[in-house]
This record gives C-alpha cells, sequence and structure tokens, in this order.
C-alpha cells in the first residue's frame, strides 16, 4: 500500500500488511513524459532521499539547515520560491527542499523542467529568496559534487 502518491513519481513508504510503515521506500515514477522531465523528477525525488533519514520522516542535517534559514509556512510568491509546487508542503517544506536541490542541480539546463505547467523552463530570478535557496547547497562540498556527478551522468 502506497501511503504517498503523486502523479508524476514518488517517493513512497511500504507498508506491511497490517498497514503499518515497515521502514522501507521505493521510487514509484511515471514514465509516460518525456526523458527530460523523468530525469528532472528522479533528482527532486532522489532529494527527498538525501534530507531525511532513512526508514523515517526525520530530517537530516541539511533539511535541517535549510529550514532554519528558510522557515516553512510561507505562501507561494515567485521570490520566495523555485516553483509553485516547491510551496506546496508548507508544513515541514519537503517539497522547498527537494525543488531547490532539482534547480540546484539542473537550473541552467533544459532538465529545469516547467513544474507550473506554463511551457517555459523554470527560471530563478537572482537577488531573490528562491535564488538564496539554490545557493544553499553551494556551502556543502558534498551536495556540489553529488550534483556535479548528476549532471556529468545525465549529459548536461
Amino acid at each position: 500500500m502506497c501511503i504517498r502518491d503523486r502523479p508524476s513519481g514518488a517517493l513512497q513508504d511500504v507498508s506491511g500488511p497490517d498497514g503499518e510503515p515497515t521502514g522501507d521506500r521505493y521510487l514509484a515514477l511515471d514514465t509516460s513524459g518525456s526523458s527530460v522531465e523523468l530525469e528532472r523528477t528522479i533528482v527532486h525525488e532522489t532529494g527527498h532521499l538525501i534530507f531525511l533519514k532513512p526508514g523515517t520522516d526525520d530530517t537530516t542535517e541539511y533539511a535541517d539547515a535549510f529550514n532554519e534559514e528558510f522557515p516553512p509556512g510561507a505562501d507561494y510568491s515567485a521570490d520566495a520560491f523555485v516553483t509553485e509546487y516547491a510551496a506546496s508542503s508548507p508544513e515541514d517544506g519537503g517539497e522547498d527542499i527537494a525543488e531547490s536541490w532539482a534547480m540546484f542541480v539542473f537550473g541552467d539546463t533544459e532538465f529545469a523542467g516547467d513544474a507550473d505547467e506554463d511551457g517555459d523552463l523554470d527560471v530563478v530570478e537572482p537577488d531573490t529568496q528562491a535564488a538564496q535557496k539554490v545557493a544553499f547547497f553551494e556551502d556543502y562540498p558534498e551536495l556540489v559534487d553529488l550534483a556535479d556527478q548528476i549532471r556529468q551522468n545525465a549529459g548536461v
């Protein structure tokens, strides 16, 4: 049984026959879209794995620092969020950090995506809080290295 479900892809919790979470997770993806959309979704969903402790909904030090710098709960504005979807989890900021991570990895490429489905690639304007969120990851050399590896493997 899936506890969470989103149309394009999701990090899903696995429940046992008793309905209780097993602590396992799997990545469920809709592969009917473009390969660009699929790549971006994989990076976004992998972000959830990076920013949550394995088998729990507890956040890692990265997410804790992100939420301290950018407290969850704000309403959507283009200056504050990298995409509209980033504002969809005001209770914990989970989508905000995952969308910001995906934009950090693919922000200046065709893989940036079109999360708001307006027909244009998502762009983060400089000198905004959204840009600060994308730059947040630069403070972690291991995340910079991981983003470089992802871009290299994606051929961008």
